[in-house]
């Protein structure tokens, strides 16, 4: 949906204001004018009140309806590149394993190439079945569902076989991966957790992927004992969020500007689950080094009441 889907809305909603605000002073100048010159002083006091009164809230009301109508817009347009990004995340492996099974039925080949095609579709498969999951993660999570029971977790554990799966999984050397990992325990949902860590961990390996053997990827787990909490770094060496984005990166169906990242697509709703999960636990998500004047990596900050 283009920006000219803001002007009608917002156009009228200003010429409306203007007239409403031009009638106000009018009304004014017009009632006081009638007490002062007009022997029914009392009739006018009466009625000045009463009309400024009511051109004011008609006013108000008509400044809601502008918010509510750029807020309506922008969910609009938000849902469209929800969908567009989807069905293209949908397409393209589809579009492989259409290939890939076309090859297997219609030519001779042989095992050990066989072999590479089993492993391609693979791949897509399980492509295809964590986009769809992410999807049914986010509904499930807005409607106040939960994704697993509470247990008491090794999560520097955790945290480390989720990190060497996730890299193994989009065919990274390991050797991007500096675990810091300090022995902690938890009460948390294993489900969960290990959504915040993936999606955080899936983005930093995707961002990082045009750097090969110079990419970087950290993560540190500390307890804080003075504030009865633990903190989870994770920074990475990719291009960074522009700072002119930062402030969205969190809400649904937010995405980086396909011109920051062209090869980098995605559903807007992976920081969004990230933040409202670590939200129901009571816990915190920040961007840490938001200068302006810096847009190289990503580093963010995760804290947990212990």
């Amino acid at each position: 949906m283009s920006q000219r889907s803001f002007k009608t809305p917002i156009t009228l909603a200003v010429v409306m204001i203007v007239l409403l605000l031009v009638l106000t002073v009018g009304w004014v100048i017009v009632t006081v004018s009638g007490a002062i010159h007009s022997g029914e002083e009392a009739v006018y006091w009466v009625l000045l009140p009463v009309g400024t009164t009511s051109f004011l809230a008609i006013l108000l009301g008509t400044i809601a309806y502008l918010v509510i109508a750029i807020k309506t817009i922008n969910i609009n347009r938000q849902q469209s590149n929800f969908i567009s990004s989807v069905t293209h995340e949908l397409k393209s492996p589809i579009a492989s394993l259409k290939l890939t099974l076309q090859t297997l039925k219609n030519h001779e080949v042989p095992a050990d190439k066989k072999a590479q095609f089993v492993e391609i579709m693979l791949e897509n498969v399980e492509r295809l079945n964590h986009l769809v999951t992410q999807i049914l993660d986010a509904g499930s999570l807005d409607a106040g569902k939960s994704l697993g029971r509470m247990e008491t977790l090794r999560l520097d554990q955790l945290i480390r076989d989720i990190a060497l799966e996730s890299v193994d999984s989009h065919h990274r050397s390991r050797d991007i991966l500096f675990l810091e990992l300090e022995e902690c325990e938890l009460n948390v949902s294993r489900e969960e957790f290990g959504i915040v860590i993936r999606n955080l961990l899936d983005n930093a390996i995707k961002y990082t992927s045009a750097l090969n053997e110079a990419a970087e990827i950290r993560m540190t787990l500390k307890k804080n004992v003075s504030a009865k909490n633990l903190v989870l770094d994770i920074w990475d060496n990719g291009p960074g969020i522009p700072y002119s984005q930062r402030k969205n990166i969190f809400r649904r169906f937010t995405r980086l500007e396909e011109k920051d990242t062209p090869s980098q697509p995605g559903t807007g709703l992976g920081l969004y689950t990230v933040e409202l999960l670590l939200h129901r636990r009571k816990g915190t998500i920040v961007l840490l080094d938001t200068d302006e004047q810096s847009d190289t990596g990503a580093y963010f900050r995760i804290t947990l009441p212990e």
